[in-house]
């Protein structure tokens, strides 16, 4: 059967499937969490500007990166914020990829890349260094 979910705004990033739940962002500027088998909301979040990429779901926690310039860590099956924390060089240029507790978010406008790693705290820290392709972020989670 068919379900609709009705967005604000269009829908520009590529839904994520994990443990029943399809994530995704809208030009809105809110994240979506939709139960897989009932096309039910299952709850959004709110950022500052358009969610136009799509998401990495990893051992219960969303990863998504929003045109405000900010990256989110969110527990996937409520949506609470575990942190969020700005993207040094702007805007995200790509999707989250995540392997061996690291998070990479590509970010800006420019060449060049900076490190996002995750310290015991709540937040990450940023660490510039320098790639010859396109600036990014990686997160140690």
């Amino acid at each position: 059967m068919l379900r609709k979910l009705k967005a604000a705004g269009p829908i520009k990033s590529s839904p994520v499937v994990a443990d029943g739940i399809i994530f995704f962002g809208s030009n809105d500027g809110h994240i979506y969490a939709v139960n897989a088998e009932t096309g039910r909301e299952a709850w959004r979040l709110k950022t500052g500007d358009k969610v136009t990429r799509s998401a990495a779901v990893v051992d219960g926690v969303v990863y998504i990166a929003s045109e405000d310039g900010f990256c989110y860590a969110l527990k996937a099956r409520t949506g609470e914020p575990l942190w969020k924390t700005k993207l040094g060089r702007g805007r995200p240029a790509g999707s989250p990829a995540v392997a061996y507790g690291l998070a990479f978010i590509p970010s800006g406008n420019s060449g060049g890349s900076e490190t996002l790693h995750m310290t015991a705290g709540p937040e990450p820290s940023l660490t510039p260094f320098r790639m010859a392709a396109r600036i990014g972020v990686v997160v140690g989670i």
